[in-house]
């Protein structure tokens, strides 16, 4: 069986380091956030808009909800569109990156959780879960890379802790979860020198959470030492890391970020 040779070998870079205030700064870059319709991908692309990138808001069944965010962003003079497309019909991914002019940058935050164990969950329902989390993640990761012009660019794929710790019922998103952590780190290699990596968030607050799930939140603030939930903004403020050049030599990992529950017994 013939195996693709690895990438060259890079030698380390002669020219000064960025300065320190100019690490997290994406002027002049342009910056793809699929879910952006979402609570968190709202906050993903608010918060590269702010460093200086050109955001496309994409949406795939909320498309007036990534317009209004555009029109949100641009009114308060950061650049911004918007973009509509099912990531699970072949051949989307290809044609959102066309149609939106490229991207040097990407955050997929786009998914969907479906509830449902190992044994009762629908064959169709668990491959619906898989198609949207893992399948769509593979094909746009491939056309991002596939992009001819020679710039720097980094990708960072949304995760979950669910991916080593899955709650009951959540089977097919935590499994679709830890194949993505396992894609970014497939990736990174094949891919060099794009930079790919997931990140894991914890629970993230919403309006209404402590309504909707009160049970579940009063185990996540006695399980995380920070004893709270992220909040969207402290999620996108690690996304931004992860593409920005305070992250150049960071590539196939995980960064979580879940106030510490990593760190105990679990919840």
């Amino acid at each position: 069986m013939s195996r693709r040779p690895p990438p060259p070998r890079r030698e380390a870079e002669t020219a000064p380091p960025p300065a320190a205030r100019d690490l997290l700064a994406l002027d002049g870059r342009r910056a793809l956030v699929t879910g952006a319709s979402g609570g968190l991908g709202e906050a993903l692309a608010r918060r590269l808009a702010e460093a200086g990138a050109f955001v496309i808001c994409h949406a795939a069944t909320r498309p007036e909800r990534a317009r209004a965010l555009a029109a949100s962003l641009r009114a308060a003079g950061l650049e911004a569109d918007a973009a509509q497309a099912d990531l699970t019909a072949p051949g989307a991914a290809a044609e959102l990156l066309a149609d939106a002019g490229g991207a040097d940058l990407l955050i997929h935050a786009a998914a969907r959780q479906d509830m449902g164990g190992v044994s009762d969950m629908a064959a169709g329902d668990w491959a619906a879960v898989v198609g949207a989390n893992l399948d769509a993640a593979r094909a746009l990761l491939a056309a991002f890379a596939a992009q001819t012009d020679p710039v720097p660019r980094a990708a960072a794929l949304v995760s979950s802790v669910e991916a080593s710790r899955p709650l009951p019922g959540h089977a097919a998103y935590a499994a679709s979860k830890a194949g993505l952590e396992s894609l970014v780190r497939s990736a990174a290699a094949e891919f060099a020198p794009l930079r790919v990596n997931a990140l894991a968030p914890g629970l993230i607050d919403r309006p209404g959470l402590a309504e909707q799930w009160p049970e579940g939140l009063a185990r996540w603030r006695a399980a995380a030492p920070l004893g709270r939930p992220a909040d969207p903004a402290e999620i996108a403020d690690a996304a931004l890391f992860l593409v920005s050049d305070a992250a150049r030599f960071v590539t196939g990992t995980t960064l979580v970020a879940d106030g510490g529950l990593s760190a105990g017994p679990g919840w």
